[in-house]
This record gives structure tokens, C-alpha cells and sequence, in this order.
């Protein structure tokens, strides 16, 4: 799903078997590290992962 770029944070949920408020919690904290960048799309809630910093 990452991989794409795109994907919606209730699938990212399912995926890794969490909520999707712990999803959210997880994304809002790579984002302020600097891990992620992240646009969301406010007619359908979807994520677009901008860059990622290498691992």
C-alpha cells in the first residue's frame, strides 16, 4: 500500500491488524520526526505519501 504512495488510513489499519486511531496517532508521529510528508485528501480521507526519509 505504501509503496503506491496513496492509500487510506482505515486500509493501513486492516493491513497492520491496529485501529485506526493508533494509525493515525502512528502517521502524526513519522510526520513530525521527519520520516514522512503527507497530504490527505479531503474528499475521500486518502493519504499521499510525499517522501520518506531513508531507513
Amino acid at each position: 500500500m505504501i509503496r503506491t504512495g496513496i492509500t487510506l488510513s482505515t486500509n493501513l489499519a486492516q493491513h497492520l491488524q491496529v485501529s485506526t486511531s493508533a494509525v493515525s496517532q502512528l502517521l502524526n508521529k513519522l510526520e513530525n520526526q521527519g520520516y514522512i510528508e503527507r497530504t490527505i485528501n479531503p474528499k475521500n480521507r486518502s493519504i499521499k505519501f510525499k517522501k520518506s526519509r531513508g531507513a
